[in-house]
């Protein structure tokens, strides 16, 4: 547990000190991630400007929001913190000016508030000598780089600073859309920084030398980081002197033998996650990396001990790849099949079959914890709905509807519940029984504007089937008659979930059908799929799509993780895996302790 209370976000502002240049940009980003946020400015004239800027400023992470948090500016610093969760000072770089800030907000403040200098020329430890160790454990530099479409914010201890805070604020930092590093030690200036001293002292050397031409800089520079923004480009953006003034502390940085004096952080009762970060021996760490998913998977509830009502046996579970005891989130489920998260809004979404035929399947939510379950499609409506996918963007849930030969999708509470695509009347018994027809598996690529189903066919009959459309009807149309349905991929062995990396726009499924080609995980590049040939031409690995895993035992669930570049899997047999985006390094959890279906992960 951690020694200090970290504070609840809910109905509670970010404060920033300082309407400069700097504060301004801090602001409009915790506004554009949905945060309401008050500004101190003591210049009234200031105050409309900045405000006036924050209401007409496009979101500087490059990634415009539909909803924004409202910002207000006071000269009153009382009324600007008194119900923040987090307060960050962007004041001039003076040291006086900094100190004497933060000892009138170790009184102002809500005792629960997140304490963060913006300075990239003081350290948070020289601000903190004369506060309470309770002000000195919640803390820390919160360094943000120009432009902010880099996203990156390095987080800096005082060396009393609480590792649950950091993480904590790690966190809330990511869900606004930024890309938080945590130093695991003190340091002379910033990782970024520091990097980038390294680059323009050896480029100089290599123009010194004649090695590299003056016109390639920015192009070779570019090429070393082909995902990344070339520090040179930067550079002329934003010169070196003006913007990083902590560069200017390079000449004084030890010499790489020299060992750094460890940096003893708050280690009343430590977490487990600040003792690996220990052990990093002075090794800057992401909390991206730092941090492992949270898996969330689904057991339907068929399992030897419970057979006699494994229709209401189903669980909603949680695990992680650290191997930790599985934590049954929600049990009592009636045939639950897909499941999806959306940690933005602190909710998980799920299907329940109910019986096949009988109409009487829906769809779930509950909080992370899996308290607050409600029903938010309700029975009767659908039929038996399989694959769940959230839509983060638009917050909207996508899910296949097997025997009700449809895919639909809804809004996160279940509203606006439209049906997209009708492979058959339900009403019509030798329809409802045609698996050709049953919609399984679902997904959607934003990026691209397209809806992704499988039709799976009989169980291992070679007779399944993936189709696209586009996410909005053309005009006219509706679910019955869409004239944009595609099918990709024909005559697979039993095709199931899918998943979708909208990075590479590649398209991967589980294939439960026969070996050796099914009980399978499988891809296909889609940026040049057309339509399939009609006929029996059985698509075939290698030919037609590549075949990444063989041997399962009737894999459903697959989840991608972009971030690290995993697959998870889920088999019905019980066992949840891991692999490399190509198939190899595979790594098995929780074997045999339930039934699996659908599963996703989220970092949270």
């Amino acid at each position: 547990m951690s020694s200090t209370a970290l504070p609840s976000i809910t109905n509670r502002p970010v404060a920033v000190l300082g309407g400069g240049d700097l504060g301004r940009l801090i602001a409009i980003i915790w506004a554009k991630g949905r945060h309401d946020v008050n500004i101190y400015e003591n210049d009234k004239i200031g105050q409309v400007d900045l405000l006036q800027w924050c209401r007409t400023a496009s979101d500087p992470r490059g990634q415009e929001s539909p909803e924004q948090g409202a910002v207000h500016a006071s000269s009153d610093l009382n009324a600007t913190v008194q119900h923040a969760w987090l307060v960050i000072e962007a004041m001039p770089e003076v040291l006086s000016v900094k100190t004497q800030m933060f000892r009138q907000l170790a009184a102002a403040a809500p005792r629960d508030a997140v304490l963060c200098t913006s300075s990239s020329e003081y350290k948070s430890r020289q601000l903190v000598t004369s506060l309470e160790p309770s002000v000195r454990s919640r803390m820390l530099n919160m360094r943000y780089y120009m432009t902010p479409s880099t996203r990156v914010v390095e987080l800096m201890g005082c060396g009393e600073t609480d590792p649950d805070v950091l993480l904590f604020l790690a966190s809330e930092l990511r869900r606004s859309g930024m890309r938080p590093w945590v130093l695991a030690n003190d340091s002379a200036g910033f990782i970024f920084g520091r990097l980038w001293a390294a680059i323009q002292h050896e480029t100089a050397r290599l123009l010194e030398q004649g090695v590299l031409l003056p016109r390639d800089i920015g192009g070779i520079q570019a090429d070393l980081w082909e995902h990344a923004v070339s520090p040179s480009l930067l550079a002329a953006e934003h010169p070196l002197s003006q913007k990083y003034p902590e560069m200017h502390t390079a000449n004084s940085l030890p010499e790489p033998n020299t060992k750094v004096p460890r940096v003893t952080f708050n280690d009343k009762d430590p977490s487990e996650t600040w003792k690996r970060l220990e052990q990093a021996q002075q090794v800057p760490i992401s909390v991206e990396a730092l941090q492992k998913p949270l898996m969330y998977f689904v057991d339907v509830g068929l399992r030897s001990d419970v057979i006699m009502d494994a229709y209401h046996a189903g669980r909603i579970l949680s695990g992680s790849p650290d191997g930790k005891p599985l934590r049954a989130l929600a049990s009592g489920q009636y045939l639950p099949d897909g499941i999806d998260v959306s940690p933005a809004t602190g909710q998980i979404f799920w299907t329940s079959m109910g019986v096949p035929g009988q109409q009487d399947g829906a769809v779930f939510s509950s909080n992370l914890d899996g308290d607050n379950v409600e029903e938010i499609v309700g029975r009767g409506v659908v039929n038996t709905p399989k694959q769940l996918v959230v839509e983060p963007q638009g917050r909207k849930i996508y899910f296949a509807d097997r025997e009700g030969l449809a895919v639909w999708r809804c809004d996160f509470d279940g509203s606006e519940l439209e049906m997209l695509v009708r492979t058959g009347d339900p009403a019509l018994t030798e329809q409802v029984e045609d698996p050709a027809r049953w919609c399984v598996g679902v997904s959607v690529s934003v990026r691209t504007g397209h809806l992704y189903w499988t039709q799976k066919g009989p169980p291992k009959g070679n007779k399944g089937r993936i189709f696209r459309a586009h996410l909005e009807f053309l005009a006219g149309e509706d679910a019955g008659n869409r004239s944009d349905v595609q099918c990709l991929l024909r005559n697979l062995p039993e095709p199931i979930n899918l998943a979708i990396d909208q990075q590479e726009n590649q398209l991967y499924w589980t294939d439960r059908g026969e070996i050796p080609i099914g009980n399978s995980i499988n891809r296909v590049s889609l940026d040049r799929m057309t339509e399939a040939p009609l006929g029996g031409i059985q698509a075939w690995p290698g030919r037609d799509y590549e075949l990444l895993v063989r041997y399962l035992n009737e894999a459903i669930g697959i989840k991608l993780d972009l971030e690290k570049r995993h697959i998870y899997a889920a088999e019905l047999s019980g066992t949840i895996y891991r692999f490399a985006m190509d198939g190899s390094n595979k790594i098995t959890f929780y074997e045999k302790q339930g039934t699996y279906a659908g599963m996703t992960i989220a970092y949270v």
